[in-house]
Parts: C-alpha cells; structure tokens; sequence
C-alpha cells in the first residue's frame, strides 16, 4: 500500500512581482500594445529513447496542482503594485499537446496531429498567446515525435513567471514529480524581503544612478531602431559539435577568469559588424546583461531573480576580441566592487508599484527611445543534474527567448553534455537574410578564432 505524499506547504493566494518582474511587465504591455506579442520564453529538451507519455502527463497534472500559480493570472492594486492571484483549488492541469513530424515512424504518440517540421512550428508556438479558451495558462507543453522516432519536448512559458534558471528548475521539478510519492518542494517561492527604510534604499541605489546618467549623455543604437514595431518573433539555432564547443570554451576561459566577457564581447562586435555593413558607426555601444541573484543551491523556481549591470564601449573598445574582453573585464571588475548589481536591484524595488505606461514611458526617455544594443545572456551548463525526463535520456537542452523592438536582436547561449548551443532571436523586419548571416559568421569566427566550415553550413538555416 502505497503512502500519500506529504502536503504541499501553504502557498500564499497572492505573489507580488518582484522588480524584475515589474521591468518585464511593462516591456511585455509595450510588446502587446505594439504587435509583438507576449514576451514569451521557449526551453527545448532532446530526448533518447524510453520517454514515457503516461508518466509525464500525471507528472504535468501534479505540478500545476503543487505550483498553481502555474496558471494564476496577473492583478494588479494602486498601493502594492502587479500580483500572482494564485487560486486556491486547482481543477485541471498545463496544456500538453501531441505532435508528430510528417516523416516520423508515428509510434509514440498515436493520437498526435501532423506538423510539417519541428522548427517551423516551435516558432508558430512562440507566435501563439498562451492563455487559450479564457484559461490562464503560463506554461504549455508541447511534445513532437521527430523523424528519427526521438522526442522533442518544448516548454513555452512567460517570462513574467521565470527566468531561463528557473525554467530548468521547473523541469527539474517536473522531472522529479513523475516518480511517485515525490516529497514537497521545500520552496519553489522566495518569500519577499523585508524592505530597507526608504532612505537606505534611496542610499543604496547611488551606485546605480551615478553610473546611469554617465551612460545616458552617450549615444547608441540598436539594429531594430528605438520605435517599437509589429513583427513575428524568429529565431536561429545552432548547436556547435564537441570538438568545436571545447575550443571555444578553451578560448574563453585563456581570455578571462570568467567566461562572460568573452562572450559579451564576441556578441557586441557582430553586432558593429552589421552596423558597420549599413554604413553605421555608433558612438557608443550600450548593453544590458541579466546577472543571476539566486544564492546558490537555492532552488526557487519562480519569479525572476535577476539584476542587470549595464556595459559600455566605445568603437575603438572593439577593435579587437582582446580589447574587448578587456573593457568588459575592467567595468565588471568596477562594478562589482561597487555592487552594482545590488544598486540596481535597489531601484527596480523602489519602482515597482508604478503603473506598467509611467514604467515604460521612464525608460524609454532615457535612451531616446532605446533600451540596449541586443539581449544577451549565457545561461551555464543547461540543468547539470538532470539526467532524463520520464525514462528518457535528456541529451541535449536549450533556451529560445523572444526579443522585443527595441532593440530587436538577441544572442543566447547554453551548454550541454559538451555541446555549446546558440541562439540567435529576432522581430521580423529587424534584420535581413544577409545580415543576419553576416552576424552569426562574425560571432562564430569570432569565438574560434577563425573562420570554420560550420558556419557556412548552418547559418543558411533560419526559421
């Protein structure tokens, strides 16, 4: 006789944004307002053999009923700002929807309907609002038989709700959930911080405010141009063989301590690259870069806990990858001792209760319209200790982020079991075909350090 699992711990029936969160509410209102879209998230899991659909369905219905802010919808009160309603009884689960490729043996998932292509529609998906038939849904699952009988498994989620971390954690706790009597989460939500007297909050965001109006008197574009614009998001993978993805991580780790500059600096200077091909050359180049605030080992899987630090170069600062890195490694070095990251933090705090137009209308004054060159991050090894799904092997795993205009453009990175995957999003009409092959070769070059065969076979493949 099997023993009950133990009770979920109490979840509160409301969760307050935090300032992250804030900033992505009203750069998700503009997006909506404009023809973009939600501002969406998409992680995409390959799978081995094995995969066991019963299994992952009972798992999906269990996590919404542990986590159901899942499908709580977003609230709002003058004096406390944006909440989570979380309802109390949850009585259906996330939607997860059967797919098969045209060409697949169609043995998995006999029930499932007919895409042409995987990519095609993982796009069409990241075009499609999430909350369906007056339901309020913040994940959906999608799963795809592929050609070779393997199994794709797409989570599309709102980044209202997460970050890239947290969507890994999310599958973690999925993951763990399908095996049976699967103990509580011990916290999937932070519980909030107990907020500093104004005055020391007011103190402790100088750091940030010295800086930013420094960076506001110079001047800089992004490749979408500073007027938000309808468009479809679109993006590119490339996923780098072993070999190549241990020289490029070699690369990086001789070119600093941490491998985030050389990153950074790769992905701005293919930026210029394409700006320099339109005749363009900027005084500056601005970019924000999301830092990871969760302590580590801790395993909350909700709300974005990110800060942002703010990068500046100058044409000359990107001469060279090497000069580059160094401009990075010398700004992060500054502004970690003078904990930028926390200053920042700070002042998304102070401005979250402001209604989403007064938050967007104050940031998009700041840089003539404009909020950064491109998205960027690099989210470290995809889910390290996760080591299959459902009785499947998880072989390969990656984030697929949508970008709003401006600026338009973003390139992500993620690795897995020794293979460095790369993602290239954009709005429709940002960026052209040529362009957008021009960029991805001068990243790749520039991460090898040379012009390499991969680059001309996969940049032709854009969705």
């Amino acid at each position: 006789m099997n023993n009950p699992a133990p009770a979920t711990p109490t979840i509160p029936s409301k969760v307050f944004l935090r300032g992250c969160d804030s900033f992505l509410l009203a750069l998700d209102t503009v997006m909506q307002r404009t023809g973009q879209g939600e501002h969406l998230g998409q992680t995409i899991v390959e799978l081995g053999a094995g995969f066991n659909l019963e299994k992952f369905q009972n798992a999906v219905r269990e996590l919404t009923t542990r986590h159901p802010i899942l499908i709580a919808p977003i609230r709002r009160t003058f004096f406390s700002g944006a909440y989570w309603k979380v309802p109390a009884q949850v009585n259906r689960s996330l939607p997860v929807s059967l797919w098969r490729e045209k060409e697949s043996p169609g043995q998995l998932f006999p029930k499932a309907e007919v895409i042409e292509s995987s990519p095609a529609f993982l796009v069409h998906i990241l075009n499609t609002p999430l909350a369906m038939k007056r339901e309020w849904n913040n994940v959906r699952f999608d799963l795809i038989e592929q050609r070779d009988g393997q199994v794709l498994l797409a989570a599309t989620w709102t980044h209202l709700l997460f970050d890239g971390i947290g969507a890994e954690l999310l599958l973690i706790e999925l993951a763990r959930l399908s095996e049976p009597n699967a103990p509580a989460h011990p916290r999937a939500i932070e519980p909030p911080k107990e907020n500093l007297p104004v005055r020391q909050q007011m103190d402790r965001s100088k750091a940030f405010v010295q800086r930013f109006s420094k960076l506001v008197r110079t001047k800089f574009t992004s490749l979408g141009g500073p007027v938000p614009k309808p468009g479809k998001a679109c993006c590119q993978i490339v996923t780098l063989d072993a070999r190549d993805s241990a020289e490029i991580k070699n690369r990086a780790q001789r070119s600093s301590l941490l491998n985030m500059p050389f990153y950074l600096a790769c992905a701005t200077r293919a930026h210029a690259r394409v700006l320099q091909q339109r005749g363009i050359t900027p005084e500056s180049f601005i970019i924000s870069l999301p830092v990871q605030t969760r302590r580590k080992g801790a395993s909350a899987i909700f709300q974005n806990q990110v800060s942002i630090l703010f990068f500046h170069f100058t044409p000359d600062d990107l001469t060279t990858v090497e000069t580059a890195v160094h401009t990075v490694q010398n700004q992060f070095s500054d502004m970690t001792r003078h904990r930028l990251d926390e200053s920042f933090s700070t002042v998304l705090n102070l401005m979250r209760r402001l209604p989403s137009w007064l938050y967007t209308q104050f940031l998009r004054r700041q840089f003539g319209g404009e909020l950064t060159c491109f998205f960027h991050s690099h989210t470290g090894a995809f889910a390290p200790d996760l080591k299959s799904v459902c009785g499947a092997e998880l072989t390969n795993g990656y984030h697929v982020p949508t970008v709003s205009t401006p600026p338009g453009t973003g390139i992500f990175l993620s690795e897995r079991n020794g293979l460095l995957t790369i993602t290239f999003s954009w709005r429709e009409g940002v960026i052209s075909d040529s362009e957008r092959k021009l960029l991805l070769s001068q990243f790749i070059e520039d991460l090898m350090g040379g012009v390499r065969t991969i680059a001309v076979q996969q940049l032709a493949e854009a969705v």
